[in-house]
């Protein structure tokens, strides 16, 4: 987004200004041809400090093509993170928004020192064409069959995916609770959602309830109980949307992975940014072009598991060389000093 007026002044009438505690206000008007619904807004701002704790933000917008943000409704805030570089005296805030679909908006900060400077506000834009949902199917398998009956049912989805929905089939004629959980990386088990699962015939309609919505997990284990324990052990679907992967890469090529992580991300590399800009210079019909996944082969194979080995350190030879002029000198000394002694006294 362009910052097109930043501004600073005192809290209230009679305070003095500039001071620690003041408020800035930001006017900053979207690129985009088309009004995309905004998601997110990211705040770069530079200072010797992090912002105050009690730091708000207060944000309008415009309602109208010709309207401006400060006549507009008041934008409510659901989440807001922060992160602060003491190197660089540079921090970021991260405002999310219910989405909104606007051309302008203004934003509040206070109380903040006033030499706070913002650099950049960047908006993070709902995609109007989102990236499928994909299913992944799985029987679950029992952990342990209590008198033949079974009420904890374990499932590996293979790999640390987004997962956000799940899928969950008892059987025809059965209703249970279901309650789902997922191991964390420490190592314990988390609830993230509980269900009464049913698929039920009435004459000829046939009535089912049988999946559960939660927050995004990406976790590889996850467990299920159902109370009353099935006869058998059911199938369980887990959905999840696939992540966005770009290669920065001009034109066609040949492109090889040698490694990658599902937990490490590189924030020096913002993705959704830089398409977002690529797409403010060409259009907002501008797309990326897809990448096509080719046969599967192995690189180094298990060669890959092995730690690297570090190189053994070079022999520096200057010390050898300075040790050893200092002896010489040491030797030449002792003579000389020798052959005086034995010298006849003048």
């Amino acid at each position: 987004m362009l910052v097109v007026h930043q501004s600073a002044q005192a809290l209230a009438e009679g305070e003095p200004y500039p001071s620690e505690r003041t408020r800035i206000r930001v006017v900053a008007q979207t690129r985009q041809t088309d009004v995309l619904p905004i998601r997110a807004l990211r705040i770069i701002y530079e200072h010797s400090r992090e912002l105050p704790a009690d730091a708000s933000f207060r944000i309008r917008q415009a309602e109208g093509v010709e309207s401006q943000a400060d006549e507009g409704p008041w934008v409510h805030l659901k989440e807001v993170a922060s992160r602060f570089d003491s190197a660089s005296s540079s921090g970021e805030v991260r405002l999310v928004l219910e989405p909104v679909r606007t051309r302008e908006i203004e934003l509040m900060l206070s109380p903040v020192p006033a030499s706070v400077t913002v650099r950049q506000v960047l908006a993070e834009y709902d995609w109007e064409e989102p990236v499928p949902v994909r299913w992944e199917s799985a029987r679950l398998l029992p952990l342990k069959p209590p008198q033949n009956q079974h009420d904890h049912f374990e499932f590996d989805s293979g790999g640390p995916a987004p997962w956000h929905r799940l899928r969950i089939k008892l059987g025809k004629d059965v209703v249970g609770k279901v309650q789902m959980m997922a191991l964390t990386p420490e190592g314990y088990w988390r609830g993230i959602g509980t269900l009464t699962a049913y698929d039920i015939a009435l004459d000829d309609a046939r009535f089912a309830r049988d999946q559960i919505a939660f927050d995004e997990q990406r976790a590889r284990r996850f467990r299920i109980q159902i109370e009353p324990p099935p006869q058998h052990p059911p199938e369980l679907n887990l959905a999840y949307r696939p992540d966005l992967m770009v290669f920065s890469q001009r034109g066609p090529a040949r492109l090889t992975l040698l490694a990658g992580s599902d937990t490490h991300l590189r924030a020096l590399y913002p993705v959704r940014d830089m398409v977002e800009d690529v797409r403010n210079q060409l259009g907002a019909d501008w797309h990326p072009a897809d990448a096509t996944v080719g046969a599967r082969g192995e690189w180094t194979g298990t060669l890959a598991f092995k730690p690297v080995e570090k190189p053994l350190p070079k022999e520096d030879y200057k010390p050898w060389l300075l040790w050893s002029l200092l002896m010489i000198a040491a030797v030449l000394v002792g003579w000389m000093a020798l052959k005086m002694t034995r010298e006849p006294p003048a």
